[in-house]
């Protein structure tokens, strides 16, 4: 099992309730009200939230890829690829993986 820091999640959720803010687009608005709503599933939750996590880093896959994911940060733990900002045009290798939540060594 894998332990994140709830604290650093909920600082996780509140930088991506910031990246939609402005956003007009109602999926955006939906995104932004489920992670309001898991902010307050953390907060309220009765469930003992160990202050253990895992580590990981983003690196860049050699070999062969898919053209669309050449050049793509991946995780370390997960192999999940870094969340992309469309706006910036421009991955953003996060704190946290948003796939299984480790915590990047070397995030920007």
């Amino acid at each position: 099992m894998k332990y994140v820091k709830a604290d650093n999640l909920i600082d996780y959720c509140k930088f991506w309730i910031d990246v939609y803010k402005d956003s007009p687009d109602p999926k955006d608005k939906a995104r932004r009200d489920q992670l309001y709503a898991v902010i307050g599933e953390i907060i309220n939750s009765q469930i003992n939230i160990s202050h253990k996590y895992i580590t990981g880093e983003w690196y860049k896959p050699t070999g062969m890829m898919p053209p669309e994911f050449t050049g793509r940060h991946r995780c370390s733990v997960c192999e999940g690829f870094a969340m992309h900002d469309w706006k910036r045009h421009r991955e953003q290798l996060t704190q946290f993986c948003p796939h299984c939540g480790a915590m990047m060594k070397n995030a920007e």
